[in-house]
């Protein structure tokens, strides 16, 4: 019993350390892995180490920083987790650009990116990035769905009018993956 706590506690070090993270999230982090069902079956492979011990962490702006492969600082700086545990922007409206359509352009993709990066949600709302649009003073009703249409070299769309949803693209995650490592430098 003892051989299989001290291999259980080496495990969880090990999938700990190969994610590298940051000081503060280590102790965490152990704690997650320790209680997860996965260490029943150790690990094939140092990169499924590395995604169970981020995901272990129970952080989504360290989840979201190693799906995109962006810095964790620069997340923090694009996002927060809000009352609901869910990524929000937290970034000043003059940061998103200078002209309405660019900032409408740039929260969408932020958006749909907080939404869809964890695979919890296929479709973003239009209704959902247009209220943050509207929040950050960046819609404008005559040309918002132009805009959103606009998109479709990183969006694809479902539905139409009010009902319209979208979903990034492989160039969408990488334009938006990007964009959050030029807005948190």
């Amino acid at each position: 019993m003892k051989d299989g706590l001290i291999d259980t506690l080496a495990g969880a070090q090990r999938i700990v350390d190969a994610a590298d993270l940051a000081p503060d999230l280590r102790p965490v982090a152990f704690r997650r892995v320790l209680e997860s069902t996965e260490l029943a079956s150790p690990a094939k492979d140092e990169a499924s180490s590395t995604a169970r011990a981020r995901d272990a962490a129970g952080d989504p702006l360290v989840a979201l920083a190693s799906r995109i492969g962006a810095d964790h600082g620069a997340v923090e700086t694009v996002f927060y987790v809000d009352d609901d545990g869910r990524l929000a922007l937290g970034l000043p409206a003059s940061r998103l650009g200078r002209r309405t359509a660019e900032t409408a352009r740039r929260i969408a993709l932020l958006v749909a990116l907080a939404r869809q990066f964890d695979g919890n949600e296929q479709f973003t709302a239009s209704s959902a990035i247009r209220t943050i649009c509207q929040d950050f003073g960046a819609f404008d009703t005559g040309n918002f769905s132009k805009t959103l249409l606009a998109m479709s070299d990183v969006f694809q769309f479902q539905g139409s009018g009010s009902s319209r949803r979208v979903r990034l693209t492989r160039p969408g995650y990488e334009e938006a993956s990007r964009l959050v490592q030029e807005l948190g430098s």
